[in-house]
């Protein structure tokens, strides 16, 4: 369909990235559109529409280390809500929302102001826990484990931040989780949006080495800050909550459900919800309902623009199913 191309466009739009992390962003899109045959969102979305009705549905997100990020970021939180809602009204899914203990309180403020029932669950900050990993697919036995905004080892097993500072000890490690929910047949989608995150394995390795060089590291581990950790489908956006909108606005689109969508007003509280609760502004660490760096007027019109799109694109629908 063609808005499915138009969602991709509209979540990759940047406002605030330099010209080189912006020319590094278009990079991994198209490598990620290579690998998985065309749009992100209505990719990630036609598998996700694919789950078991009432399955579990795992959701982790995570980002920001102290002390300028003591509670994570605005940027995620909200995407996995949304998400998890509309899987939740689409396929009565159960979510099961994952976060670092110190980055609970924002994540479950989100969920609140979004009327989303969901509990939330601690993840051991530290080195990686097979142990730990095993336990949460035991326990919850998911259909699907969906990422936003989740930061991942490289390749020599380090934690980033976008800053290229090493960030391992004060968030938990998610290889082992895709590793479990790949063994056990789970789905696992990631979103992410400076190639630090988890899903990005996917493409990293397909980038020429002059990228990798632009993308080195500031710690001892002489690596890049791209993450090895790979999933079955990866969205790349310009802010990983956008990602995270455009699936739930291909969803939308594919249902033919535009109330799967959140309506603008809605989404607003929920960044005010997490800035109460003690989130930040990842780029600007300032204690404000924007998201990397990028103002709330801006998050409003993308989710407008999403709508507009997912309406269009209905109409087309039922034209061409008029004409059959």
């Amino acid at each position: 369909l063609p808005a499915l191309e138009v969602l991709d466009d509209l979540c990759l739009r940047s406002l605030t990235l330099p010209a080189p992390e912006r020319r590094l962003l278009l990079r991994l899109h198209a490598l990620a559109r290579r690998v998985q045959g065309g749009p992100l969102a209505g990719h990630a979305a036609a598998l996700l529409a694919r789950i078991p009705e009432e399955a579990v549905i795992l959701l982790a997100t995570g980002a920001g280390a102290p002390p300028h990020l003591p509670a994570g970021e605005t940027d995620g939180p909200p995407g996995v809500i949304f998400l998890a809602r509309a899987l939740r009204d689409l396929r009565r899914a159960r979510p099961v929302l994952l976060t670092e203990g110190r980055m609970r309180a924002p994540l479950e403020a989100a969920a609140v102001a979004a009327n989303l029932a969901a509990p939330v669950e601690s993840l051991p900050e530290g080195p990686a826990s097979p142990g730990a990993a095993d336990e949460i697919l035991a326990r919850h036995r998911p259909a699907a484990l969906v990422v936003v905004e989740k930061l991942g080892e490289n390749e020599r097993g380090v934690i980033h931040d976008m800053r290229g500072a090493d960030v391992g000890a004060s968030h938990a490690s998610l290889a082992p989780l895709v590793a479990a929910a790949k063994g056990a047949g789970a789905l696992t989608v990631a979103i992410g949006d400076r190639g630090n995150e988890v899903g990005f394995g996917l493409v990293v390795g397909s980038l020429p080495a002059t990228a990798l060089r632009r993308r080195r590291c500031a710690c001892p581990c002489g690596g890049t800050i791209l993450s090895s950790v790979a999933t079955e489908a990866l969205v790349v956006a310009a802010t990983s909550n956008w990602g995270a909108y455009a699936v739930t606005a291909a969803l939308a689109l594919l249902a033919g459900r535009q109330d799967l969508l959140p309506d603008p007003v809605v989404e607003a509280a929920v960044r005010e919800a997490c800035v109460a609760a003690g989130a930040r502004d990842g780029v600007t660490r300032e204690a404000v309902p924007t998201v990397d760096g990028t103002s709330p007027e801006a998050q409003s019109a993308v989710l407008t623009l999403l709508r507009a799109a997912v309406a269009a694109g209905g109409k087309v629908r039922r034209r061409v199913r008029a004409a059959r």
